[in-house]
């Protein structure tokens, strides 16, 4: 299992660009002959291991890490501990995946219904959760019940689901110079006004609910007045009620930023 973490984890999969770990998730599955084996419209993997008549059950762990293909993903051990970029967020859960079937081979189990396991795109960030979303969809018998294994969570049961919204706020203007056209509108500016606002919201703490601006680029230099730049927004709670409100609160924000001449604001 841990050869198998390792080697999955050097495989670079930035969300969205998931194709080659899948080719190799692909590959392990093949070589237990599992049955079924494919990717999927959205490009996830799937194996299935024939069990009874009962309703199957899926199993899966995603692909996608928050790393960019060029991180180093050198890994280092320390003791019991192996360290690397992806490790535990998930490349130890897709060497899960390929354990549970080898268990259950090596013992002649047979599980009352088929056992279908997914090696899932998209999980990350603004991937939306599109490979759950088409593992939903899935044809044939209907599920029984969905385990997601995530490797840094072994150990550990969580049964109760927290709900996410994620947006991504654009700016764009002409530009310009700082010193010469001082005064012409930022795009980083108008991001940054916006932001302010979004930190203002009020949110509950039990049910919780939390906002986290995680990342925010654009501009050329710092002589310049910034022509683009982007926010991404994430609010969550496991509470839908409240999660709906707060992201009607953010939106409200955002479409009521002023709309300065010659910048224009985007939200999807």
């Amino acid at each position: 299992m841990v050869a198998d973490a390792i080697a999955l984890q050097q495989i670079a999969a930035p969300t969205f660009a998931e194709a080659a770990r899948a080719t190799a998730v692909r590959q392990r599955f093949s070589a237990l002959g599992l049955a079924d084996v494919r990717i999927d419209e959205a490009g996830s993997v799937l194996a299935r291991l024939p069990g009874g008549s009962a309703a199957p059950l899926l199993v899966s762990a995603h692909l996608d890490t928050v790393f960019a293909a060029d991180t180093d993903l050198k890994v280092s051990r320390h003791g019991s501990r192996i360290c690397g970029p992806g490790i535990g967020d998930n490349a130890v859960g897709l060497a899960g995946l390929l354990e549970l079937a080898r268990v259950l081979q090596s013992n002649g189990l047979q599980l009352p219904g088929d056992l279908w396991l997914a090696a899932n795109v998209g999980e990350e960030g603004l991937g939306d959760l599109r490979g759950m979303r088409q593992l939903q969809v899935h044809p044939g018998k209907q599920i029984s019940a969905t385990i997601v294994v995530e490797g840094a969570a072994y150990g550990r049961v969580i049964h109760r689901a927290v709900g996410a919204r994620r947006y991504r706020i654009s700016a764009q203007t002409a530009g310009g110079h700082s010193w010469n056209d001082a005064g012409a509108p930022s795009a980083i500016h108008a991001l940054v006004d916006c932001a302010q606002q979004l930190l203002q919201l009020q949110l509950s703490s039990a049910p919780r609910v939390t906002l986290n601006i995680g990342r925010i680029s654009g501009g050329t230099s710092i002589n310049t007045i910034a022509s683009h730049a982007q926010l991404e927004l994430d609010l969550r709670s496991e509470d839908s009620a409240l999660l709906a409100d707060v992201a009607s609160r953010a939106e409200a924000i955002i479409a009521a930023m002023p709309r300065t001449a010659g910048v224009n604001l985007t939200c999807v």
